[in-house]
Parts: structure tokens; C-alpha cells; sequence
């Protein structure tokens, strides 16, 4: 009941900026709409890819790269947050 909850809270929320914000993302079809499903938006950042890499252990020394980001994948990622924002590296 409650990964439905918040999966339908986050649908909800991503709905709603894209209706403040006038804007549309595309669906399957590469149709421009307003009313995305989150499992649709999720299959978007599916290509996502975050990769660690160990400079220094015994400094706990790590880089972090993001790759298959797209400008589509950004936009979805900013309508998130700055907290998403941060954890994909976009900012």
C-alpha cells in the first residue's frame, strides 16, 4: 500500500509542474503530453547509468560519473528536485 501511495505522489507531483509549467514530455509514440505515467517516466531514466570509481581507499577517495543523460532525462530530473538534481550529478 505504500509504494502505491508514493508512486501515485509522485505521478501526482510530476503532473502538476508540468501543468505550472506549461510543459510536455514525450510518450511512447514521441507524442507531446501533458498526463505521463510515472512507470513511463522511470523507463525514460532506465538508460541512466551512475558509475564509482575508487581513486584512493585508504582516503576514501571517490569519483562519481553519469552517463546516458539525455537533455529529456535532465528536464525530468530537474522537475525532481534539487535533491535528484544532486544525486544524478546534473548540478
Amino acid at each position: 500500500m505504500m509504494i502505491m501511495t508514493l508512486y501515485n505522489v509522485g505521478q501526482h507531483k510530476l503532473r502538476t509542474i508540468l501543468e505550472e509549467k506549461q510543459e510536455t514530455i514525450p510518450n511512447q509514440v514521441k507524442k507531446s503530453i501533458k498526463n505521463p505515467t510515472l512507470q513511463w517516466v522511470f523507463r525514460i531514466l532506465d538508460t541512466i547509468s551512475i558509475v564509482r570509481i575508487v581513486i584512493d581507499k585508504a582516503n576514501n577517495i571517490v569519483q562519481e560519473l553519469t552517463g546516458n543523460l539525455t537533455e529529456l532525462s535532465r528536464r525530468i530530473i530537474g522537475y525532481f528536485g534539487e535533491a535528484a538534481m544532486k544525486i544524478y550529478g546534473v548540478i
